[in-house]
């Protein structure tokens, strides 16, 4: 299972990352919304776990693009 796990806060990133993969699960990170966007162009994600307020799209609106454009349909939490 490939997870996304979008945050700009690099601690709780790290942090979140960490304890995804030591469930035995592949992790993706993006640092942003913008580079989340990319990532799903190019890759498949069984789930992707969003921060809600980032700079820049916010997660809301994350939802609301990769939902539009059919790049993702995979749970977002």
């Amino acid at each position: 299972m490939n997870i996304l796990v979008i945050e700009d806060d690099k601690v709780t990133l790290k942090t979140l990352q960490s304890s995804i993969e030591n469930l035995g699960y592949e992790v993706t990170i993006a640092n942003s919304a913008e580079e989340a966007i990319k990532l799903t162009e190019t890759e498949k994600f069984d789930v992707i776990i969003s921060d809600i307020m980032m700079p820049g799209i916010s997660g809301l609106s994350l939802v609301n693009v990769l939902r539009s454009v059919n790049l993702c349909t995979a749970p977002i939490i």
